[in-house]
């Protein structure tokens, strides 16, 4: 869930603060936390819930994200993690 909005603020350890700040100051992903930085998705929860249902009862889904860094093709079929 988004921490913007009318939604309560998502209250984070100090470690897991920490590590996801190292992590930027590095000039690095984070390996986990991502997350955190994530905004603007919520419009999108109900779509993705509904093709993961999908995927979870043997259908499949196709995404194709094209953004400023190129192109991301991800196929979701069962069993795929």
């Amino acid at each position: 869930m988004s921490a913007t909005g009318s939604k309560r603020p998502v209250q984070v350890c100090a470690a897991r603060r920490r590590t996801v700040i190292d992590a930027l100051r590095r000039g690095a992903v984070p390996e986990s936390g991502l997350d955190l930085l994530a905004t603007g998705l919520d419009r999108f929860e109900t779509a993705l819930d509904a093709e993961l249902d999908a995927v979870a009862s043997g259908g499949s889904v196709f995404k194709a994200v094209r953004g400023e860094h190129g192109c991301h093709v991800s196929p979701a079929t069962p069993g795929d993690s």
